[in-house]
């Protein structure tokens, strides 16, 4: 198997499994095979650390993971800026240079940098934000936002830790400690809870890094493209297992840029490849706000009950509605008009 058909293969079968761990559990999937795919996946991720690692390195492993994703701690927040930094930087040295001298364009040349500007922006934002933090002081501003639906949230339910009553879609975040306002999840990569008063910060978060993907993947290949042109690759020629001379092939030219031009070839793959992952998780979250959903509540069961039979809570509004509110929060509607 050449190597443009694995990297094809690869890129596949990623993009499939991007798919069923996004989506297998929406109302087309969840009682199908792509459900029961999906399934098995989370069982099969779930079950083989501990059953195939040695105990102490399992043990190890676990303490390690839950202290990095479930302690308040800025590791992740580090990495994510050292692998952001380090692939523009890339993107400056291999492709810059290539785009300027043949003029690609203000758009390919300034815009990635935007892209990542703005990437910043959101990201610093959902880090410095509060998500919608609720306590005993500013408790009766958010308890009537939401009425209680009585089947994922019901009236009267006390927080064990905050000692008051917990308002509906709200949820205790164990690693920060505190009832946050239309909870979403604990998010690691900004060290914060994602509630409805962040949200749309989240959500501009994973779009711009699709939209940065996508865009560096684009003119990544332009300056392949360049090269080619400019060494003449596409007129050369290649001597077969047979001995003989042969017109050069798209696999073989590939193979032979990757040998000539490694980074660059590994950031178009590697960045095609991540487009899907976080592609697809931005679609996931769109949806979500299309629907008038969070994932607490897309995930949520009620007790005894079998993930084919939960219940789930309505409060769409509408498609236009939905994404108001989630762009301009209810909670800061109703300072406004208090002022």
């Amino acid at each position: 198997m050449d190597f443009l058909t694995l990297v094809a293969v690869y890129s596949g079968v990623f993009a499939v499994l991007c798919y069923i761990l996004f989506f297998g559990d929406s109302q087309y999937h969840r009682h199908g095979y792509v459900g029961k795919l999906r399934e098995n996946m989370v069982r099969f991720f779930m079950w083989w650390p501990e059953h195939c690692l040695p105990s102490p390195v399992y043990h190890q492993s676990r303490h390690l993971l839950i202290k990095i994703l479930y302690t308040k701690n800025c590791v992740i927040q580090v990495l994510y800026l050292i692998l952001a930094i380090g692939a523009y930087a890339e993107f400056t040295v291999d492709v810059l240079p290539i785009a300027l001298t043949y003029k690609f364009g203000f758009k390919m040349t300034v815009g990635p940098y935007l892209v990542l500007a703005a990437n910043l922006y959101f990201f610093f934002k959902c880090y410095f934000t509060d998500p919608g933090v609720i306590s005993t002081s500013n408790h009766d501003r958010y308890a009537d936002v939401y009425g209680y639906d009585c089947v994922l949230y019901k009236p009267n339910n006390v927080c064990k830790t905050c000692k008051f009553v917990k308002p509906a879609r709200s949820k205790h975040c164990a690693i920060c400690d505190h009832c946050v306002y239309r909870f979403d999840h604990h998010c690691s990569w900004v060290n914060n809870c994602i509630g409805g008063a962040n949200i749309y910060y989240f959500i501009g978060y994973l779009v711009t890094i699709s939209i940065g993907c996508i865009y560096i993947t684009y003119i990544s290949t332009w300056a392949l493209k360049y090269i080619v042109i400019l060494s003449g690759l596409h007129t050369a020629r290649y001597i077969g297992a047979d001995g003989q001379p042969h017109p050069i092939t798209f696999p073989v030219m590939f193979q032979h840029l990757f040998l000539q031009h490694p980074r660059l070839v590994f950031l178009v793959t590697s960045f095609f490849l991540l487009f899907f992952l976080i592609g697809g998780f931005s679609c996931y979250h769109l949806y979500l706000a299309a629907t008038n959903q969070t994932t607490n509540e897309r995930w949520k069961s009620l007790p005894k009950e079998s993930q084919n039979q939960r219940k789930t809570a309505n409060y769409s509004r509408g498609i236009l509605s939905n994404f108001g509110e989630v762009i301009w929060p209810t909670i800061s509607r109703k300072r406004k008009k208090r002022k």
